[in-house]
């Protein structure tokens, strides 16, 4: 690939106050730049200790800086890296030098584009430097260093390989119809479209993982009012981040935080107590409350056990077939109610006695929660291929050109040709989802998602 060749500037780490700070530049203007601000040649992936001298002759910072030579860089092209003090001044101060000597103030995600565009990167792995760095869980850092590896790459090259060769048996049938060659193996060729079709559908799929991985899964506490879900929340954060209070309906609309649980991230959901409700905005809270239970993935029901049973402390038959489970609270109290009880085993979830004011338990209950999310398989842990929603649509339309290219298999006589046309534009969505042909205005929605200086 090529594009206009730029010099480029910008740095590579956070604004603020730091031991060190990095700034890079990229383009044809680096190896003269660095001859005028370092005295010397630069050398290849030779780090050197020196005094960056801006262009009114004074020393800016004492740094350390690095040349890559393209194309064994990666952008491609020539690249400069400095690694001075974390300062914001001296950080501004190098990239106005360097954009005084010729560079331009780097665009969002231009490293990583350049280096898509020198052929460094297929687009699936430069989709995945951004997940890199906006990955919140070990579980998404996993996901995001298979596609970085190029694992989307070549498992998308071995199905293009095959479509291929099917499409060179039935373009051979096609053009040589009239001098009387066997006919392709139709129904074995219809197998094999099949079995991509899948493989194509079963990648679309993961897409369904990634989102969990991304967005974390979503645990809802719920039950009675004053039944301690927001102590038990604030708890589990290690941070008073709900109301509390001894008098019931404290929350009155969801409280939504995520929280690291091993590798994966969950979003804790506090809500509002569910039970009879004499006002509007009572009957407001429930309603919002059951529509959460409703969307999110795990059901933690609290029960004050301190206090004798009510109606509204058994969780209804209508989350039957959910998963979740019980969590008998205030147990640093004189109990009332007991695991034992008929009532607390009808949906046949673990029941778990705990306190929010005692730290061993609640050091439990994330020991549970891991356990339990981990054996419910509730969690991807990210050590399988996940696609996002671009990969997604781009799989299930070429999945759907190969599901018609099968129908016309089906046809007596074949329709070769209509089977040749599906193929082709299997072949043609499968290369963009690594970036063949991929037009300028993709390119730029999916890169203004980038930080500048990645």
């Amino acid at each position: 690939m090529a594009e206009e060749s730029r010099t480029f500037v910008a740095p590579s780490t956070p604004v603020g106050y730091s031991g060190i700070a990095a700034v890079r530049a990229s383009g044809p203007s680096c190896p003269r730049i660095y001859r005028e601000i370092f005295r010397r040649e630069p050398a290849h992936r030779l780090v050197s200790c020196r005094d960056y001298v801006d262009l009114s002759g004074e020393i800016v910072d004492r740094v350390l800086v690095t040349f890559f030579h393209g194309p064994k860089s990666f952008t491609g092209d020539d690249l400069l890296e400095i690694s001075c003090h974390g300062n914001p001044l001296i950080v501004e101060r190098i990239v106005s030098d360097l954009i005084a000597r010729g560079c331009a103030p780097a665009e969002p995600g231009e490293f990583t584009r350049k280096a898509f565009w020198n052929g460094k990167l297929d687009l699936a792995q430069a989709e995945a430097v951004a997940d890199l760095v906006h990955a919140r869980s070990w579980a998404a850092l996993r996901c995001a260093h298979r596609q970085l590896s190029g694992e989307l790459g070549r498992a998308l090259s071995f199905v293009r390989e095959e479509l291929l060769n099917i499409l060179a048996s039935v373009e051979s049938a096609i053009d040589f119809s009239d001098e009387g060659l066997p006919e392709p193996n139709w129904p074995g060729l219809r197998r094999t479209v099949s079995r991509l079709q899948k493989k194509l559908l079963s990648l679309a799929e993961t897409f369904r993982e990634r989102s969990a991985i991304e967005r974390g899964i979503g645990v809802v506490l719920a039950g009675a009012p004053n039944a301690g879900k927001s102590s038990l929340l604030n708890a589990l954060l290690g941070r008073d981040r709900a109301l509390v209070s001894p008098a019931a309906g404290t929350t009155r609309d969801f409280l939504e935080e995520p929280m690291r649980l091993g590798p994966w991230l969950i979003r804790l959901i506090d809500t509002a107590g569910i039970g009879d409700a004499p006002g509007e905005l009572d009957r407001l809270s429930t309603e919002r409350s059951r529509e959460k239970l409703a969307e999110e993935e795990l059901i933690l029901w609290v029960i004050d056990g301190s206090r004798d049973w009510k109606e509204g402390d058994g969780i209804g038959g209508e989350w039957k077939g959910r998963t979740g489970a019980v969590l008998l609270n205030k147990r640093d109290l004189p109990q009332k109610i007991r695991p034992s009880n008929p009532a607390l085993r009808a949906l046949n979830w673990p029941i778990w006695e705990i306190s929010a004011k005692i730290p061993g338990d609640i050091e439990r209950l994330k020991g549970f929660l891991r356990n339990f999310l981990e054996e419910k398989k509730i969690l991807p842990d990210g050590t399988e291929l996940c696609v996002n929603f671009r990969q997604m649509g781009l799989l299930r339309e070429a999945a759907q050109a190969l599901g018609w290219a099968e129908e016309s298999f089906g046809e007596e006589p074949v329709r070769a040709e209509c089977v040749a046309a599906e193929l082709h534009g299997a072949h043609r969505t499968l290369a963009t989802v690594l970036g063949e042909g991929i037009s300028e205005e993709v390119l730029d929605r999916i890169f203004s998602a980038f930080c500048i200086g990645k």
